[in-house]
């Protein structure tokens, strides 16, 4: 159900104020086209700065999205698939949280606010298209807004906008094939994981979705491109093995189920690091810490994963203040860690050498 409030005259006097600082251009020549089909009865749009805006009513309309009017936070509030975000008026920076007891952060910034003109609250396009998953291409030369979705199945096939780096960065209306030809792709039966670049987040970081036979797609998480490192796959489950920190440790080992909630779970025990070995040099003002990446891996057993596994809470204290060293060594090791989520069990000690300058 759409939730249209009034705005009291107070805030269309400060709309109008707002606005007035506002470079806006008539844009009743451009059309709007969703899926190849025109809209009729879209109110016609604004060209602010170059960028195209429309009122949130149209907006949401076209997307058959929910929003909501914060009038004390003059503020439209929506819930994308990954957080619900907090759009304010007269502001480039957008709040979000994921979960509703989250305090909001900073989580993305747009170029050009959105604004109150004429009692209407005008959001831009682009923007609230990308984040409900819908791409945006603009045909200069016959003036018109194309707007496609970003998953397309079709004949048994999937398809997806090519969402690869470009400048600017954006998605495109082409759509391509998503096989294991295309690159960040992995299939295992009738399921595939894949994902792209996000145009309205930092760069590198792409969205995961895994896409199943019946034409259906499933948002699993977000990540940045080079923080997987391994992927494995068995019959119930999906494995990553992850960083958040690029080349440097912790790694860290995830579970996808591969049935509805696709529930993402991190794996193993508090404050460990599994999967790679790490050799530790010594110069004369600092440690170096260096991933073996030829031991980047780990074993899908019966009775759970089995990988070398270390407390990386120790070793960064060891590292950096020489603390904890002999705690970090005796939790170096290879590790059995179930597939339920359970405790892991240290099954074989393995030294750690610490290397020489």
């Amino acid at each position: 159900m759409r939730i249209f409030k009034l705005i009291p005259i107070l805030a269309i006097v400060l709309s109008i104020f707002l606005f007035s600082s506002v470079q806006t251009k008539a844009s009743d020549n451009i059309e709007i086209y969703l899926g190849g089909q025109k809209l009729a009865g879209v109110d016609s749009p604004l060209n602010i700065n170059g960028r195209i805006f429309l009122p949130m009513d149209s907006l949401f309309e076209i997307f058959d999205q929910d929003f909501y009017w914060n009038h004390s936070e003059m503020s439209v509030e929506l819930e994308t698939e990954r957080m619900k975000l907090k759009i304010p008026v007269n502001n480039v920076e957008i709040l979000g949280k994921y979960h509703a007891d989250d305090d909001w952060h900073v989580a993305r910034h747009i170029d050009q606010p959105s604004f109150i003109s004429n009692n209407r609250t005008y959001l831009p396009l682009r923007f609230i298209a990308n984040e409900l998953n819908y791409a945006v291409n603009w045909d200069n030369k016959a003036k018109r807004v194309n707007i496609s979705s970003l998953f397309l199945y079709k004949n048994d096939s999937w398809y997806i906008t090519d969402s690869t780096y470009s400048w600017p960065y954006h998605y495109s209306t082409e759509y391509e094939m998503v096989d294991a030809n295309r690159e960040n792709t992995w299939v295992m039966g009738n399921i595939i994981l894949t994902y792209f670049y996000i145009p309205s987040e930092p760069m590198g970081l792409m969205k995961i979705y895994f896409l199943d036979s019946d034409g259906n797609n499933h948002f699993i998480n977000t990540m940045f491109l080079e923080d997987i490192l391994s992927i494995k796959w068995d019959n119930d489950y999906c494995y990553l093995l992850k960083t958040v920190f690029g080349d440097f440790l912790p790694t860290s080992l995830v579970q996808i189920s591969l049935q509805e909630p696709f529930a993402w779970k991190e794996m193993g025990g508090k404050d460990f690091s599994y999967g790679s070995f790490i050799q530790v040099r010594r110069s004369e003002e600092y440690r170096i810490v260096d991933r073996v990446k030829n031991d980047l891996d780990f074993q899908i057993r019966e009775d759970g994963i089995y990988t070398i596994g270390y407390n990386a809470s120790h070793a960064f204290s060891w590292i950096v203040s020489d603390e904890n060293y002999d705690l970090f060594e005796e939790s170096y090791g290879y590790y059995l860690i179930p597939q339920d989520g359970g405790s892991h069990q240290l099954l074989k000690k393995e030294n750690f050498r610490k290397q020489k300058p």
